[in-house]
């Protein structure tokens, strides 16, 4: 495991993951793929958040689940970037899941939603 993932996985500081999550999104190798995994499902809503993003960002082979399992989050800021991630993979499996949300009571995921069916 590169140094960078461990981090994102094992930093004492949610703030340090978070940042560590982000910056894995400009590594071109698909091994970091367990690390943002975990991450997703971080006790920080944050670290979570910013792993839905950057699953979006490098749309990596077997992402798509925990991606569909992150719209259960607790958190409505990570089911709206787990949303926007999910639109940018453009599969078919991701499809009955978003379209879900079109009736949820917060806005913001209805219009994610909308986008990322678009």
């Amino acid at each position: 495991m590169n140094g960078l993932a461990w981090i994102a996985q094992h930093d004492a500081q949610a703030e340090v993951r978070h940042a560590a999550v982000g910056a894995l999104g400009y590594s071109p190798d698909d091994r970091v793929l367990p690390a943002l995994l975990a991450a997703l499902a971080d006790a920080a809503w944050q670290v979570r958040e910013e792993a839905a993003t950057t699953l979006g960002k490098l749309t990596l082979a077997g992402a798509v689940d925990a991606l569909i399992g992150a719209l259960d989050d607790a958190y409505w800021q990570v089911r709206q970037r787990a949303v926007r991630a999910l639109g940018q993979f453009r599969v078919a499996q991701a499809v009955p899941a978003v379209a879900a949300l079109l009736s949820h009571s917060i806005v913001n995921l209805r219009k994610e939603s909308v986008i990322a069916l678009g």
